[in-house]
């Protein structure tokens, strides 16, 4: 057995009865029919239990084969849940069976009376004992969610038969509801001459093969099946369950089930097989294994074959609806009615396992590959790796990964020996795909290394692997976990206690807080040698073994040795943090030593709420604090000027809250003990205006105190130095000392201070010190721009803060100053090498919302970059703000810290504006190097960086270019913003446009550009601009840059070359102006085009000095601005480039190059030998086309790069207008259902056997070149004869009628209104159609609805077909519903083979050749039927067994349904309410309100005093109906009144449950009372239009004011 495992989470499938599915197999025949399993009962009770004797119907299973298991219940265990669901009673009560029937019998329950739910569960063949009174408490989801049962593998006949399980459910509103059940049991709709019943329902379906015609063969194996199923069905919303078995949808199956596969033969299954629930969908497709013998030869086994049967569904509409899903209680039959063709089957069962093609499918069997492991879980900066199983068959695999998580090598697959596979790679977009030939091998290992850029965790990455072979393919998703592995921190990592039970320590754990994570932080903690009692903090319940706790917070955990131990013992206790993204740990060591006081790591800090010192065990006592002030000693909890925010240990930056003001009257003395030294660390501040320093007395290297030596003396201060110089200020002092054994003092000094936490540890705190640098001790400069030469650096110091750098130059180094430096003075630092260093860019930038607008919008954009070292890349203009960390520094206080913290300097950054040489001036050109004497224009652009300071922008820029002669021929001498002043003189500033609109200037990211006359160039011209330096335009900080030089005065040269015979473009426009493939328009003014359907070419042919290669551009302009609507702007010119439906060629020569696709730029490739270049167009207006109006523009085409273009005259300036614009909007019109304008509705119900469809006409007005349909639930086709477009976005030429068919999908089998939307392009308003989508109402058996919707059949339209592909057989009766117009009509049948054969019903006279098969159908008619027998001719031959679908059209004819009788049945009629009321007692189902039913003389009377203030106030009512949406109902009644009725009555069914809805009305005030004293006899139908069990049905009596209505022989009855 092969076995695959496989995760599967909230998929549905449907389920019902044991219904029976059947699969269509080349010559197989399928039917439907129910085989329903019911137990029904009778409820009696008492004050405190109800106990209920139940009649039973036991399953009768069938035929009993190898592996299905006879069905035999001999005990029910009934499960009762209180209000809250949860458990009160479990009772198993034995089953009775009756004496006359084995299927019939009786059981008893007793349950409390505050049952509101109870479980039935039954077990075949056994007792249902897995929950008993020991889970009582527990609720129904946690009980049954996920329950299962399961089975070893196909052959396992007795786990087959022990897995299967029985179960059905009732709710109860109240003890007097538990009473009686009848509403209860209704509900269920089992009924049988005894009444309703209660239905059993199995959690497993079954498979049977049917042979006929004397074959013989058994089911051999089954391939992909489940090997586990739930007990209980129930579906999963979210966190929610919902328990019950219904159609709509499938049940959840178990979240963790496994699929297997019988690859061997498993000799025989017989012909009945029991399986579980499963998605038979097209990852995992079931196989059913058929050993058939044709001949039914069981001697001569050499005779049959193994055949291969997917379980297909006889209709689909695709991929997703062809395969039965495999549901509880449904049986699937596989009926073989012919001989099979031997040559589809394998005679070894392997080789048809492997090799055999499903014989009822034409799909590529899809294949799988299987993962070792299932899920991969891999860590940053470490390699992942996978097993590929492959399946044989598959030669070709490509690999789909992220190529922002992957390099294009970093997933690479080997084979078992560990050598790389060669590969090729591709990146398309942003996925890598690497494709491998793994022909012939069966498994590879895949390698996968991340980028090292990646540093955050990652959840559920998937992996697409893509496989094929010459009849399989693969299509499966790896999904990989990334996660973050690091250390968490704890205090102490390592801890020495007493050796004697009840020793304590405790450890405090900080939990870290991770950016943009807002999950669940799990804690673990493990005390692995089991020798401590653990204490969490009261905050903290320990759930599944672990802890839920907050991000940013620290947790003391308290551990207490339970035994003695021994001394040198080492325990280790281990901590996990672990969130969905990270796994952190960290570890305490915990050594048991001889009892020795006070022997310990020792922490105190200032209590949260009291004026006292708190610590960790022992400590308070330890440090053993006195004062000589009564009420103990002064608290600060308001922090001093300038305290810093941070500080670099962990304990103290805890405890940084509250303060102890350390005065002369307080002390601290402590002993350490042994023969190691301690480490002492303090956390301590200046009060506000004190300069304190540490009073330390005890063991010390003077004998007697700390040293006050004056550190401005000393250039190293000595290890026990007293900090009492000024440096102990308000901002805080980390310090720690190095203490021998010994007997310590530690006292207040006169100058008070802040003592915030103090701490002793055996193992020694690396401490950091912080000091404030100076901006000139740090050399900083930049380097590596595409400007800067070996000369030049592209950088310029205006003082120590502020830089001009070059926008593109990337790298920024940091040195720390070794000369000069601040600390050294200070500090006496001698080291200067930066270990990491941490920046803030804070850079403004200034977004336009576009090039026409004056909004902009000042951004911030603030980054920052921590641990880098002192080389940063891609930083630039903004402002700066840098601190770092010497390691390990050797300065004035060396012995006291092992890192110098930099605080922040800050500095800034500005960038210049960049002068270069263009050719042309039009924007986004490209700067050139040198002029030619073929340029356009000879210009200089002054480029605006992309961070601009507010003062900048919008504000005046002065530039003076001596010696400057400006271009004054035609065309622009200056571009937009820029200002002349005189001959050398120009400044930017804000300027109106071609709209007359004050646009700002100089903005980010612009070139400005002025133009020079080209008579005025000369070999060793040079163009000089120059800065004006004005406080008062704010230029000081404005610089150009020029090739690495910074200035506010630069050089640029003009290199000049003449082009001799330079290359010739000519142009030719022409068109077929039809679009019927014939040129018709050769000139220039083409005044006659069509939108969308003109197709117009453009011809560029080149002479002259064409060179071998290079890229040709056109340069497009119009006599009107782009944005204009009824110009150039009207166009969409990429749409109207790719053409529309025919014209879908997209290989022009000619192509769109820049930004903006609009014709302004055109451009081909120059190809060796051509000489002549392409373009088309087939014109469609684009988003600023107003909707109306002419279309008309000049288009004009240049070249910049020095070439001539030529043509006839105008062939470079042609005239484009176009005739066939709308004249108005329009409106898009809809008709359908009798209905038409610019909204329609129509009903449409919905079936498992049918299919839905409906036309509409849709008529769209001129103009309109583009249909949109959004249609979610449908599938849509556009209906033109024999022609179908299946798009749902339709091209129109306008000014037409098209009838579209919208086919219902069967992911939209819900009741609910569905809105269908029809809209266009050129503003045209839209239309819709509003579809009320209903179940169909059960069916009685052997009745069949097909086919049901709205289809409207008219020749002259010549849209004439419905067609469905139903197989019907014979002995059936058709039957088309329809309705006519007053003239009546004709239709004609035929079957969906070939085009159109005609169905030839016998006896039936078609009329000569021209009317052949045409069936008239008179006005009034609503339906045609006919029998359907071998008599009947398709083609001129009879059919055999069955017509072949049915393919129709007709005329005047508008179709509704198309049913199919297989039984000759009629509809079943059910008596919902009989009574004469001869009884004269009131019935439970009748009711009233505002008035007083009486029941006497044999009718009903109903009295009203006075008018209602609404019409339902004075009402009859008969309730607990149960209704069936689309059902109709007849009510017939006699009634009498002693007043007159000129308004009428509403009659009709409510919903008490909807806010008393209506929901299918006999009388809307058509039914009008007299006052003649008679009995009137009245006769009423109505449809409902929901599924209910508690329906009303009411009579609305408010309006008659006071009356007396009388009502006899009252009948209600469904009648379909």
């Amino acid at each position: 057995m092969n076995i695959k495992n496989r995760y599967i989470f909230n998929q549905m499938a449907v389920a019902k009865g044991w219904l029976i599915k059947t699969f269509l197999l080349l010559l197989l025949l399928f039917v439907a029919c129910g085989e329903p399993d019911d137990m029904f009962g009778t409820i009696h009770g008492d004050d405190e239990e109800i106990e209920l004797t139940i009649n039973t119907l036991l399953p009768d299973g069938g035929i009993s084969t190898r592996t299905a298991p006879t069905e035999n219940i001999t005990s029910i265990t009934a499960l009762a849940f209180d209000r809250n669901h949860e458990l009160i009673k479990v009772q198993t009560s034995e089953v009775v069976q009756s004496t006359t029937t084995n299927t019939t019998g009786t059981f008893k329950v007793t349950v409390p009376q505050r049952t509101r739910r109870i479980h039935f569960i039954a077990k075949n063949n056994g007792e249902f004992t897995e929950i008993t009174e020991s889970d009582y408490g527990k609720t129904d989801v946690g009980l049954l969610v996920n329950r299962i049962s399961s089975i070893q593998n196909s052959q396992d006949a007795d786990g087959i038969s022990n897995a299967l399980h029985y179960w059905q459910m009732l709710d109860f509103d109240s003890a007097e509801d538990l009473k009686d059940l009848s509403d209860e049991l209704q509900a269920l709709d089992k009924k049988t001459d005894d009444g309703y019943q209660l239905p059993l329902i199995r959690n497993m379906a079954k498979i049977t093969l049917n042979l006929q015609n004397g074959m013989t063969g058994h089911i051999a194996g089954i391939l992909n099946y489940n090997t586990t199923g739930t007990i209980v069905p129930y579906l999963k919303d979210g966190n929610n369950y919902t328990f019950g078995y219904q159609t709509k949808t499938n049940h959840e199956l178990p979240s963790t089930f496994v699929i297997t596969s019988d690859v061997s033969n498993c000799s025989e299954l017989g012909t009945v097989h029991y399986l579980f629930e499963e998605y038979d969908d097209v990852g995992d497709l079931i196989y059913v294994m058929c050993y058939i013998d044709n001949d039914g030869e069981s001697g001569n086994e050499d005779t049959g074959h193994f055949y291969k049967v997917a379980l297909v569904k006889p209709t689909f509409t695709g991929v997703e609806d062809k395969y039965y899903y495999v549901i509880r209680n449904q049986a699937y039959n596989i009926n073989i009615v012919g001989k099979l063709d031997v040559t589809l089957g394998k005679t070894d069962y392997s080789d048809a396992v492997q090799n055999g093609k499903p014989i009822n499918d034409s799909e590529k069997e899809q294949v799988h590959l299987d993962f070792e492991p299932d899920e991969v879980y891999m860590y940053i900066g470490e390699s992942g790796t996978v097993t590929v199983k492959i399946p044989e068959g598959i030669t070709d695999l490509q690999i789909g990964f992220p190529s922002e998580r992957f390099d294009a090598d970093g997933v690479i697959a080997k084979n078992t020996a560990g050598n790389n596979l060669e590969n090729s790679i591709k990146t398309n977009g942003n996925i890598h795909i690497s494709t491998y030939d793994v022909t012939g091998l069966s498994e590879i290992v895949l390698s996968m290394n991340l980028k090292s850029s990646i540093q955050d965790a990652i959840s559920g990455m998937e992996l697409q692997f893509i496989g094929s072979g010459e009849d399989k393919i693969v299509n499966d998703k790896l999904v990989v976990h990334v996660l973050k592995r690091d250390a968490l921190n704890v205090t102490p990592t390592a801890v020495e206690i007493p050796r004697t039970k009840r020793n304590s320590f405790s450890v405090n754990v900080i939990i870290p807080s991770f950016d943009n994570y807002d999950g669940a932080y799990e804690l673990t903690v493990n005390d692995k040698d089991k020798k401590y009692n653990i204490t969490a903090p009261g905050t903290l319940v320990l759930q599944d073994t672990v802890y839920n706790v907050e991000k940013g917070q620290t947790y003391t955990f308290a551990f207490e040795l339970r035994e003695d131990g021994t001394a040198g013992d080492k325990h280790t206790i281990d901590f996990h943090l672990d969130t969905d993204y990270h796994d952190y740990d960290a570890t305490t060591i915990v050594t048991l030593i001889d009892n020795v006081v006070h022997d310990q790591d020792y922490e105190i800090w200032v209590d949260v709420d009291n004026s006292k010192w708190t610590g960790i065990e022992n400590s308070v006592e330890f440090f053993g604090y006195e004062t000589t002030v009564d009420n103990g000693f002064d608290k600060n909890t308001t922090p001093p000027t300038g305290f810093r925010t941070d500080f670099y240990d962990t304990g103290a930056n805890a405890h940084k809250q509250q303060a102890m003001v350390m005065g002369s009257d307080d002390s601290f003395t402590f002993t350490i003990t042994g023969t190691e030294p301690r480490y002492l660390t303090l956390l301590v501040a200046a009060d506000d205006g004190t300069s304190p320093s540490i009073n330390l007395t005890g063991n010390l290297t003077n004998g007697k105190s700390w040293t006050t030596a004056n550190s401005d003396d000393d250039e190293s201060v000595p290890s026990n130095y007293n900090f009492g110089d000024g440096e102990i200020g308000s901002a805080g002092r980390l310090i720690r000392y190095e203490l021998a054994p010994g007997t310590y003092t530690l006292k207040g000094s006169d100058a008070t201070y802040l003592l915030y936490y103090m701490r002793l540890t055996r193992t020694k705190p690396e401490m950091t010190d912080v000091a404030q640098p100076l901006i000139t001790d740090y050399e900083l400069s930049w380097s590596g721009g595409a400007y800067a030469d070996s000369i030049g650096k592209g950088l310029l110091k205006l003082s120590n803060t502020k830089y001009i750098i070059d926008q593109d130059n990337l790298t920024h180094t940091i040195a720390f100053n070794s000369y000069d430096n601040s600390l050294g003075t200070s500090l006496n630092l001698s080291t200067f090498s930066l270990n990491n260093v941490n920046l803030q860019v804070e850079t403004n930038r200034y977004s336009f919302s576009s090039n026409d607008s004056n909004n902009y919008t000042p951004e911030t954009h603030t980054s920052q970059y921590s641990n880098l070292t002192n080389n940063l890349n891609t930083y630039n203009g903004g402002n700066y703000e840098l601190s770092g960390t010497i390691n390990n520094p050797n300065y004035k206080y060396s012995d006291f810290y092992e890192k110098l913290h930099l605080e922040p300097v800050t500095y800034e950054v500005k960038n210049p504006i960049m002068p270069l040489l263009y050719n042309s001036m039009e924007a986004q050109r490209d700067p050139v190097k040198e002029f030619k004497s073929t340029d356009e224009a000879w210009a200089i652009g002054f480029g605006m960086p992309l961070t601009m300071p507010t003062s900048v922008v919008g504000t005046r820029i002065d530039i003076d270019i001596p010696n400057w002669t400006k271009y004054s021929g035609e065309g622009s001498d200056t571009g937009l913003g820029v200002h002349i002043e005189d001959s050398d003189s120009y400044y930017l500033l804000t300027q109106d446009d071609v709209n007359n609109e004050n646009k700002i200037h100089p903005r980010p990211e612009w070139v400005y550009k002025i133009r020079w006359d080209a008579n005025s160039v000369s070999a060793n011209q040079k163009i000089v601009p120059e800065l004006e330096n004005t406080d008062a335009n704010n230029n000081n900080d404005i610089y150009f840059s020029y090739k690495g030089t910074i200035a506010k005065r630069v050089e640029i040269p003009t290199p000049y070359t003449v082009v001799d015979n330079p290359l010739n473009i000519s142009l030719d426009f022409y068109a077929d102006v039809d679009g019927n493939g014939t040129i018709d328009n050769n000139g220039n003014n083409f005044n006659n085009l069509l939108l969308g359907t003109s197709r117009v070419y453009l011809k560029a042919t080149l002479s002259g000095n064409v060179p071998s290669s290079g890229t040709v551009q056109l340069q497009g302009e119009f006599n009107s601005p782009y944005q204009w609507e009824n110009a150039n702007g009207a166009i969409h010119w990429d749409f109207s480039k790719n053409g529309v439906d025919k014209y879908s060629d997209d290989k022009d020569d000619i192509r769109y190059y820049g930004n903006d696709h609009n014709g302004t730029g055109l451009e081909f490739d120059i190809v060796t030998g051509k000489t002549e270049y392409l373009i088309d167009w087939v014109f469609v207006t684009g988003g600023k086309y107003s909707g109306s109006g002419d279309i008309q523009f000049t288009y004009r085409l240049s070249n910049n790069q020095g070439y001539t273009v030529t043509g006839d005259v105008g062939d470079n300036s042609p005239t484009f207008a176009f005739v066939n614009e709308p004249i108005s909007n329009g409106q898009i019109q809809v008709a359908t259902n009798g209905q038409s304008g610019t909204t329609a509705s129509i009903p449409l119900y919905y079936g498992q056997n049918s299919s839905e469809e409906f036309t509409v006409d849709v008529t769209i007005p001129a103009g309109v070149t583009q249909l949109n349909i959004q249609a979610d639930d449908f599938n849509v086709s556009r209906v033109n004869g024999n022609n179908i477009d299946t798009s749902k976005s339709i091209t129109t030429t306008g000014g037409e009628t098209m009838r579209l068919k919208f086919t219902l999908t069967n992911g939209s089998h819900t009741d609910k209104n569905s809105t269908i939307t029809f809209s266009g392009n050129n503003n045209v308003s839209s239309a819709t159609v509003n579809v009320d989508l209903s179940p169909r109402a059960s069916e009685s058996s052997g009745v069949t609805t097909i086919w049901n919707g709205w289809a409207q059949l008219n020749w002259a339209d010549g849209i004439n077909y419905l067609s469905t592909g139903y197989q019907i057989p014979v002995g059936s009766v058709v039957t088309l519903n329809f309705t006519t117009t007053t003239t009546g009509g004709s239709i004609k049948l035929h079957d969906v083979n070939g085009g159109a054969n005609i169905i030839a019903l016998p006896g039936r006279d078609y009329g000569n050749n021209d009317n052949l098969g045409i069936i008239p159908v008179n006005s009034g008619d609503t339906s045609f039927s006919f029998n359907v027998t071998n008599d009947i001719k398709v083609n001129y031959q009879n059919i055999d067994g069955y017509l072949n679908g049915l393919k129709i059209n007709g005329e005047n004819v508008i179709l509704t349904s198309i049913v199919v009788s297989t039984s000759g049945s009629s509809p079943t009629e059910t008596v919902l309410i009989n009574d004469n009321f001869n009884n004269n007692t009131k019935p439970d189902w009748c009711d009233s309100g505002g008035g007083t039913t009486n029941f006497e003389n044999g009718t009903l009377s109903f009295t009203a005093t006075g008018t209602g203030a609404n019409d339902y106030d004075n009402q009859i009512r008969f309730t607990g109906l149960s209704i069936v949406n689309g059902a109709t109902y007849k009510l017939t009644f006699k009634i009498k009144s002693n007043v007159s009725d000129s308004e009428g009555l509403d009659i009709a069914f409510d919903d008490p449950s909807d806010n008393y809805s209506w929901c299918g009305a006999f009388s809307n005030k058509s039914l009008k009372l007299n006052a003649s004293g008679n009995f009137t006899e009245v006769t009423l139908t109505a449809t409902a239009t929901k599924t209910i069990n508690n329906a009303r049905l009411f009579i609305n009596l408010g309006h008659l004011g006071a009356c007396t209505i009388e009502i006899d022989d009252l009948k209600l009855e469904r009648t379909n």
